[in-house]
Formats: structure tokens, C-alpha cells, sequence
């Protein structure tokens, strides 16, 4: 019921923030989907969210539009590497890194740091050999370098620690 107020709050305003709403419900339920092992119901939800960000994304170019479009293509990716299909889930894996590398370059936040951090382990989840362990490295890199420059929050460390048992 929450997804079909969405939508048509979405279709009659058309506003950015209805849009984005939109966006998130559908990822919330394609959350659901997936929890629940209904991967093509849940690729079906977090593909519609990545089109309405992508289009938010270009429309606005602001930075949470780009950053919700790098969670979509995530999302969409987790689910084509569950379904084994990771060339599919590189592509999308790629789409993400460049928009979080992007973002970490022009805001230098934490959370882009951490964004691009998971983007590079990501793809070193689909790709080989050498790719691979150059993704590997850049994320316990960033990793690394955050969990020194913020030792109160240790999830950096532990992401680092996960990252360190890939490298050669």
C-alpha cells in the first residue's frame, strides 16, 4: 500500500522529493524481496529505483542524487552476483565505483571514502587475478587510512581486517 501512495504522489507532484521517496520505497521493498530469497522480484524493484535515480541524478547533479544512484547500482549488482551472473553485477559494481570515486574526489567525506572503499571490494568480489588484487588493495588502503584517522568507529577496522584475508 506504501509503494502504490508513493507512486502516485510521485505521478501527480513529480517533485524531486516524491521521486527520490518513490526511489527508496522501492528499495525497501526490494530489500524485503531479497531477505526473502526472491531475487527476480527484488532485481525487478531495485531496477526501477535505479531508473528514477538515474534520471534524478541527471536532472539535479547533486550530491545525494549521485550517491542514491551508486547505492542503486549496488543494489542491483548484489543481486546479479547472487544469481551467479557477475559479469552483470561488475558492470553495475563499475557504474558505482566511478560515481563514488567521483564523489569521494569532490567532497571528501567520510561516508564517500567508505562508499568508495566498498565499491573497490566489490569489484574485487567479481573480477580476477590481478584486477582483482589491485581492488582489494585500494580498499584495505581507504579502509586503513580510515580506521587511523578515526579509531572511535571500528568498522573501518573490521572492513580492513575482511579485506586483508583477499590479498596475496
Amino acid at each position: 500500500a506504501s509503494l502504490e501512495l508513493r507512486r502516485q504522489l510521485a505521478e501527480e507532484t513529480g517533485t524531486v522529493e516524491a521521486r527520490r521517496d518513490l526511489s527508496i520505497s522501492y528499495d525497501n521493498v526490494g530489500n524485503i524481496y531479497e531477505a526473502m530469497g526472491k531475487l527476480p522480484e527484488a532485481l525487478s524493484r531495485y531496477e526501477a529505483s535505479l531508473e528514477l535515480r538515474r534520471q534524478l541524478a541527471e536532472e539535479t547533479g547533486t550530491v545525494e542524487a549521485r550517491r542514491d544512484l551508486s547505492v542503486s547500482y549496488d543494489n542491483v549488482g548484489d543481486i546479479y552476483r547472487a544469481m551467479g551472473k557477475d559479469f552483470y553485477a561488475s558492470t553495475m559494481y563499475a557504474a558505482a565505483m566511478w560515481l563514488s570515486k567521483d564523489l569521494a574526489e569532490e567532497t571528501h567525506t567520510i561516508e564517500s571514502e567508505d562508499d568508495l572503499a566498498l565499491s573497490h571490494y566489490r569489484m574485487g568480489n567479481v573480477t580476477r587475478g590481478a584486477e582483482r588484487q589491485s581492488h582489494y588493495r585500494e580498499a584495505y588502503r581507504i579502509w586503513d587510512d580510515l580506521a587511523r584517522r578515526y579509531p572511535e568507529n571500528p568498522a573501518y577496522a573490521q572492513r580492513r581486517d575482511m579485506v586483508k584475508k583477499y590479498l596475496n
